[in-house]
């Protein structure tokens, strides 16, 4: 996510699997239409104070799912689930613990 380095996005607008996005972000256009990619550019170009806005924006997100925020989360999840006792069976009589 280039926002991330301090520059605005643009992006295709259509959902990414596993890229996270969010409102206010990444300036998108439709995939496949140069016109509209131009207009997404001109869009930045024009304002900027949305493009400012846009870049903070990208900066709090990437911020926000940086690696050292995220293992945190993880950490938790781990020593939530390894509280709750052994992991459920699994197809095949096998514990997932076992695996």
């Amino acid at each position: 996510m280039s926002g991330g380095w301090g520059q605005p996005v643009v992006a295709w607008g259509l959902p990414r699997p596993g890229a996270p996005s969010a409102p206010g972000t990444a300036e998108t256009y439709e995939p496949g239409d140069a016109r509209d990619l131009a207009a997404a550019i001109l869009r930045l170009v024009d304002d900027p104070a949305d493009r400012a806005a846009r870049v903070d924006r990208t900066l709090e997100l990437v911020r926000e799912l940086a690696w050292e925020r995220e293992s945190i989360r993880y950490r938790a999840l781990v020593d939530r689930l390894a509280e709750d006792g052994p992991a459920s069976p699994v197809p095949g009589g096998s514990h997932m613990a076992d695996a």
